[in-house]
């Protein structure tokens, strides 16, 4: 029965890995067709730099969000990552580090010579040698000319492996400040430094420009991260899912939306949406089995994910060109309802290939030099 009851919840959590990619899948394909656009502050509210057609309109008010994507990618993160450390025999810093680095970096580091390669031959880009070192040690978030350059989505990946260098931190503040001192610490730490390191604040009190680096630090997604963290802790230890009103997740989720639209909120979208989602993950993953969806379909999506969000962004462009200028699709509507099927299926097939035969392989090769590199010295 164990064994059954994790195995549906593997799945369930392939599932929120499918809903993930999606978000952020719709979100650049929506800015992709329809053309993007950039919101400025005019007293309180955000304005867009263009008039928005009704459909981008009501796609904007709608979940078509890129940020909601990641934000669950980091709460799912989170949760596997405690719960793998929970339900392991032994654990070690060394180890945990050692499996990170062949689940995520072999893949990423073949998209990423692929993407310099084709770029330096783009006329309107070639990336520089500190843009290809500061993305090769995963460090471009630091430097505002490289963080988007390459590819959009590698921002989070960055993220990702510097709240994973930070993992021993985040275990010693566990033990000794506890769950919620510790959450406090990172919801300020969420906060406070994208305060700091925000235009209106340095310009305020008249702050180098060096202070900027603040607004671009992970810490901004360490507490949505560590919200995974404690719902893993739930399942583990079999303790009750947070009794939490429908009412209240969707104000949060309201609020977070509304920080890119209201300034005052501005810097408190990202734990808002972050605190809604892993609402939602811990009422999904403890619902009974036939109150939950979890089609198996939409959970092959989820375990193709990372190779998805890895290349899905390059390979937009050339599918819309081959819709747009092949096909002769000139209709933003038509372009936007025909495309978004066809390009879909034509990523995550291209994903479903990569994940076979590039994840697989790095994650089967670092178990294998494990065996050698962990494995106990004999006795003499």
């Amino acid at each position: 029965m164990e064994a059954a009851t994790e195995k549906i919840r593997l799945v369930k959590v392939d599932v929120l890995r499918a809903a993930a990619i999606l978000l952020v899948f719709s979100s650049h394909f929506e800015s992709r067709v329809m053309g993007p656009w950039l919101p400025h502050w005019e007293g309180m509210w955000a304005v867009a730099d263009r008039k928005l057609n009704p459909l981008e309109t009501v796609l904007n008010a709608t979940i078509f969000s890129g940020a909601l994507g990641v934000g669950l990618f980091f709460v799912i993160s989170g949760l596997c990552i405690r719960l793998s450390q929970r339900n392991a025999p032994q654990f070690s810093i060394g180890g945990f580090y050692w499996r990170r680095f062949w689940r995520i970096y072999p893949p990423y580091l073949l998209i990423l010579l692929l993407l310099v390669v084709i770029k330096r031959v783009e006329v309107w880009h070639r990336p520089g040698s500190g843009d290809f070192l500061s993305h090769l040690l995963l460090i471009h978030n630091f430097w505002e000319d490289y963080r988007l350059s390459i590819s959009v989505p590698f921002w989070s990946l960055a993220y990702e492996a510097q709240i994973y260098v930070l993992y021993p931190v985040l275990l010693w503040m566990w033990d000794r400040l506890g769950k919620w001192r510790t959450l406090t610490l990172l919801l300020a730490l969420a906060v406070v430094p994208e305060i700091i390191g925000g235009n209106e604040f340095r310009q305020r009190f008249h702050l180098p420009a060096q202070f900027q680096v603040l607004a671009s630090l992970p810490t901004s997604l360490w507490f949505t991260w560590t919200l995974g963290f404690i719902i893993a802790d739930q399942l583990h230890d079999r303790t009750p899912a947070w009794r939490i009103p429908w009412i209240g997740i969707g104000l949060l989720l309201f609020g977070g939306g509304l920080a890119y639209h209201f300034k005052p909120l501005a810097h408190f979208g990202a734990p808002m949406s972050g605190l809604a989602l892993a609402f939602l993950v811990s009422k999904y993953l403890n619902a009974p089995d036939e109150l939950s969806w979890s089609p198996g379909w939409l959970a092959a999506l989820g375990l193709c994910s990372y190779s998805f969000y890895l290349y899905f962004d390059s390979l937009l462009g050339p599918l819309f060109s081959f819709l747009k200028n092949g096909l002769q699709i000139q209709n933003k509507t038509l372009l936007f309802f025909g495309g978004y099927a066809f390009m879909l299926t034509v990523i995550w097939g291209v994903s479903y290939l990569l994940w076979r035969f590039i994840e697989l392989p790095s994650i089967a090769a670092g178990r294998r030099l494990a065996a050698r590199v962990f494995a106990p010295s004999p006795a003499r």
